[in-house]
């Protein structure tokens, strides 16, 4: 079964960019989109959100813009398990 999307989409859905949001705060952005996927008070917990993003989807790049430049980017990397810790998920107990 072969991919039908086109070329861009397939790249625009391995990038992230992170920019101020007009409502304050930073936001988490595919490239091209006029809104944003979440909006977050700091750079740091947005470009946290932007990789987590990623890696869930297969790994991928994330830009951190700001006054039309390009001031960072990071390479995130697939997440290759669902691990938390050393637990594996299906085996964490929840306590009470």
């Amino acid at each position: 079964m072969s991919d039908s999307r086109p070329v861009e989409n397939v790249v625009s859905e391995r990038r992230r960019i992170v920019r101020p949001s007009e409502r304050g705060g930073w936001a988490v952005c595919l490239p091209h989109a006029g809104r944003a996927v979440v909006v977050l008070p700091t750079r740091g917990d947005a470009v946290a959100r932007a990789k987590r993003i990623l890696a869930t989807r297969g790994g991928g790049e994330v830009e951190v813009h700001q006054d039309g430049e390009v001031l960072e980017m990071h390479r995130v990397m697939a997440r290759t398990s669902r691990r938390f810790g050393s637990v594996p998920a299906q085996r964490r107990v929840r306590r009470h």
